[in-house]
């Protein structure tokens, strides 16, 4: 998989040798300490119909930051959401999730007829 630009970043620690947490600070309208999860981003708001391959893993974009749609490319990395693994049984058309809201990850339930 080719890497689309993406920049790492130091990873800078805390530490006061105090058994207190680190000071909060804002990052992107949050504090550190809160649940750094973010929430997924619809792709779109209707299914990837997609030909999946009988014994290929695939790995579905959980976030809805890829560029590789409906498929990861890394753009998760800080997010706290990861891709979804699946390897395909049979060689045939499936319909990936593309609102990132489905509830049977990562295949379309039609949650996002309500969105």
């Amino acid at each position: 998989m080719e890497r689309l630009g993406l920049v790492s970043r130091p990873c800078l620690a805390y530490s006061s040798g105090a058994a207190e947490p680190p000071p909060e600070r804002a990052e992107a309208g949050r504090t550190v300490g809160e649940n750094m999860a973010e929430q997924p981003i619809p792709a779109q708001k209707e299914p990837y119909g997609i030909n999946v391959e009988a014994g290929k893993r695939y790995f579905w974009c959980a976030c809805g930051r890829s560029a590789s749609q409906p498929f990861c490319d890394g753009s998760h990395k800080g997010t706290g959401l990861t891709p979804v693994p699946f390897t395909a049984e049979v060689t045939e058309e499936v319909w990936l999730c593309g609102c990132k809201q489905t509830t049977g990850k990562p295949f379309c339930d039609g949650t996002h007829n309500g969105l």
